[in-house]
């Protein structure tokens, strides 16, 4: 730097401030903001701390409840399995037919039924089928005793043909 009243080179050297007795005013302010701070801080953590325990408390009925979904798929499941597995009781013993009812649990109804139809088929084990003959039965028309020409139709206006005799 240069002063150019006295024309002559100067240096500039970064030194300490001295303030003497002054108070310093951002302390106080600084601690105000740490106070509010810490007052809302607390505020949040209480909040959150509430939060997070209905959080859990939902989450483990979420999971109760998920289970007994599961559960109650499972017994339906399982109940239609066995109405499956009822129907094709004369297959019983087989060895292809037992292992089915051990590991039913991967098929679907339908391709569990697929399969027990086609160990019967394989077994040649005789279809239980309850068709009974029946008579055909005919709808046969009531007719009047009395004929009246034309179907009744000139009686029913009142009207007497020549050769008709009341």
């Amino acid at each position: 730097m240069i002063d150019f009243a006295s024309k002559k080179r100067m240096k500039i050297a970064i030194v300490p401030f001295d303030e003497g007795s002054q108070s310093d005013p951002i302390s106080g302010m600084f601690a105000k903001v740490v106070e509010k701070y810490t007052a809302n801080d607390t505020q949040w953590d209480e909040k959150y701390q509430a939060a997070s325990d209905t959080i859990s408390s939902m989450q483990t009925e979420l999971d109760a409840l998920r289970q007994f979904k599961t559960d109650t798929e499972s017994a339906a499941a399982k109940e239609e399995r066995e109405k499956v597995f009822a129907q094709f009781e004369d297959l019983v013993g087989v060895e292809a037919f037992d292992a089915l009812r051990e590991s039913n649990a991967e098929y679907s109804i339908e391709e569990l039924e697929e399969k027990c139809y086609a160990i019967r088929g394989r077994t040649g084990a005789p279809a239980k089928f309850s068709y009974e003959q029946k008579t055909p039965k005919l709808a046969v028309e009531k007719t009047s005793t009395t004929p009246e020409p034309y179907g009744g139709v000139f009686a029913e206006y009142g009207i007497v043909l020549r050769n008709q005799h009341n």
